[in-house]
Order: structure tokens, then C-alpha cells, then sequence
């Protein structure tokens, strides 16, 4: 979906209250693209809802979100172990990956190189 097409979308929420990092990090953050897409693209719709009825490690269902204007789904994991098993669940029209998360970037530890 164009992102252009979702910046113009008249049902896009505009006045969006300022979010910290913690708050992101909380899952307390909102993506207001995610209504805008889902309308607009069903299958965005149907997998997070796919990805939102998995269950992790301690039978809670996954916390999934939208990447930015929907290029991806994705839900975190405590374990490697526990996101493989949904990765290897996930129905053949779509494509997976696991990827390690990271609490400080690599470009913070190349620029105290550089110091």
C-alpha cells in the first residue's frame, strides 16, 4: 500500500498525543495507520489477526503490531525458542523471519569509536 495513500486517507487520526520511548517500549503505543490499512488492505487485517490469536510461552496471546504503514506484522518474544515455533506456524501466503532485537543500536557504538 502507498504510504502516500495513507498520509492522505481522510480517516487517518491526526492529533495524536506525544508518546515516549518507554511507552513504546510498554506496548502502551498506538500505530494509527493500523485502522487506515486494515480497512484498506484486508490481508494486513488477517494476519495480525492471525499473528494476535498465537499464543506465547505462558499461554497469553501475542501482543502484535504494525510496522510504520504496514509494510510488516510482527509480536515479540521472550525466546528464540518460542518465536521460531510461531514462525513455523505461519500459513504458506506468507513469509517469515525471526530477527534478534537490540536495546541500543550499533550506529551508538560506532559513533563512541569515533569519540
Amino acid at each position: 500500500m502507498s504510504t502516500a495513500e495513507i498520509f492522505q486517507a481522510p480517516e487517518l487520526k491526526r492529533n495524536s498525543s506525544i508518546i515516549t520511548i518507554r511507552a513504546f517500549s510498554e506496548s502502551r503505543a498506538v500505530n494509527v495507520f493500523e485502522p487506515v490499512v486494515c480497512a484498506r488492505r484486508p490481508q494486513v487485517a488477517e494476519a495480525l489477526s492471525w499473528l494476535r490469536g498465537q499464543m506465547d510461552a505462558h499461554g497469553a496471546p501475542l501482543l502484535a503490531h504494525m510496522t510504520g504503514t504496514g509494510a510488516c506484522v510482527f509480536a515479540g518474544f521472550e525466546r528464540a525458542a518460542d518465536a521460531q515455533r510461531v514462525a513455523s506456524l505461519v500459513p504458506q501466503q506468507w513469509s517469515s523471519f525471526v530477527a534478534r532485537g537490540l536495546n541500543r543500536s550499533p550506529l551508538h557504538a560506532m559513533l563512541q569509536r569515533r569519540d
